[in-house]
């Protein structure tokens, strides 16, 4: 059991459970460091590109000043992409000005279906567990695909399936 999180609102609800998502696949995770007044509520690190982003509940309504945070947030984190994500409806106004600074605006269920679609899609995630693997590990499982089945595994699982090898042979 996972200890009970103090959750202030909604919103706070929607970025745990995304960064749990992301996680869950591999991808490295942030909160934007204290100190940072920006709408920026998570910074991940996605096939290796970092992206910010700012989730919204549906009744919390994006501001102007809200999506130029986000797009002068990127180059502070070294991010390529920045997207909003809102859990109701989405203000034209946000919506058309996000797109003039290259950010996505997006609903919060449907990208992270599209999210959970593209990390699991990937080759480059252990077929156990489904976490990102670096390229060494996909090298050292192509190394080695006659024994795994031409199949790539996370460092722990591949050891496992050595382990278990190295058992049946001894």
């Amino acid at each position: 059991l996972k200890p009970e999180r103090n959750v202030k609102s909604l919103r706070n609800l929607l970025v745990l459970e995304f960064k749990d998502l992301l996680e869950s696949y591999g991808v490295s995770c942030d909160f934007p460091p204290r100190g940072d007044y920006s709408s920026v509520d998570l910074i991940a690190d996605i096939f290796g590109e970092k992206t910010v982003f700012s989730i919204r509940e549906g009744n919390d309504e994006i501001h102007n000043s809200e999506v130029q945070s986000l797009a002068a947030s990127l180059p502070k984190h070294g991010a390529k992409h920045g997207v909003i994500l809102v859990d109701g409806l989405l203000p034209i106004e946000a919506k058309r000005l996000a797109e003039s600074y290259g950010l996505q605006f997006k609903r919060y269920q449907k990208y992270k279906e599209e999210v959970q679609e593209r990390l699991s899609s990937n080759p480059n995630v252990c077929h156990v567990c489904g976490r990102l693997i670096d390229q060494n590990q996909k090298e050292l499982c192509r190394k080695n695909s006659e024994l795994l089945g031409g199949k790539t595994y996370c460092h722990e699982h591949f050891k496992e399936i050595i382990d278990k090898s190295k058992a049946e042979t001894s």
